[in-house]
């Protein structure tokens, strides 16, 4: 009979964390593609509003990173999920500057987003604390 390993209760909770993990990711490409879906499709019929020089692909990234952007803040107050990572910041960054670049000039937009990131990665080192030694 083999001994149990003495990491067992850190693997059940890396595999809690891992499947609250998927269920977020699961939410988020869902919701994604649902609102892909209705982009291309308003588009098509030509009922997609023209802000500037936005179309279907600037919408949709806009809204994936707003949607991500929620995403992180949701599992930042968040017993059950875990912390966001820094590339989390970085991912939804990305998407809203795809998606801002249609709305309004580059040049604009990436200080913006720089200063978003910056503030979100500082707001979450400070909710979390110092290391505790």
């Amino acid at each position: 009979m083999a001994a149990e390993p003495a990491n067992v209760a850190v693997n059940e909770e890396d595999g809690r964390h891992s499947e609250a993990y998927n269920h977020l990711e699961d939410l988020y490409w869902g919701g994604v593609i649902t609102w892909a879906g209705l982009v291309f499709w308003a588009d098509s019929l030509d009922y997609l509003p023209r802000v500037g020089g936005a179309g279907a692909w600037s919408w949709l990234f806009l809204w994936a990173g707003i949607y991500a952007l929620f995403m992180v803040y949701f599992r930042l107050g968040s017993r059950d999920y875990p912390n966001p990572k820094t590339e989390d910041y970085v991912w939804a960054g990305g998407w809203t500057v795809l998606g801002l670049k249609g709305f309004a000039a580059l040049d604009i937009v990436w200080p913006v987003v720089l200063v978003a990131i910056g503030v979100a990665i500082l707001g979450k080192a400070l909710l979390q604390g110092p290391p505790h030694a």
